[in-house]
Order: structure tokens, then sequence, then C-alpha cells
């Protein structure tokens, strides 16, 4: 599998929150707003993508 890189052009910045995977402090913004650091979105889509091609079922959308 490839790695996952996001397109975060329409991201954002906004006041220190934790990260909505790993909890640690970020100003960066997804483009739906969430504070979330742009490589634990892209470690958590690559799991996802590995649960999704090994059958394991997750529901969710986080970022």
């Amino acid at each position: 599998m490839s790695k996952i890189v996001l397109d975060w052009s329409a991201g954002g910045v906004g006041p220190k929150s934790p990260c909505a995977l790993c909890g640690k402090p970020t100003i960066i913004r997804s483009p739906k707003g969430t504070a979330c650091h742009k490589v634990c979105a892209e470690e958590w889509t690559e799991a996802r993508q590995r649960q999704a091609n090994s059958g394991s079922s997750s529901s969710g959308r986080l970022v």
C-alpha cells in the first residue's frame, strides 16, 4: 500500500486544541474544521484502509 497524502489546502489554523486523534496540542485544522495534525489524519486514514482491505468493519468518520 502506498503512503496516503491528504490534500489539506482547504484546512486552516485555530487556537491551540488537543488533536482529535493523538490528544497532543495543535493549531492545525482539517478541512472540516477539526483540530488534528495532518500526519495523524494520514496515519488514521491508512489504518482504516488496511482494516477495509482485511475485511474488518469499523464505522465513523473523524476528520
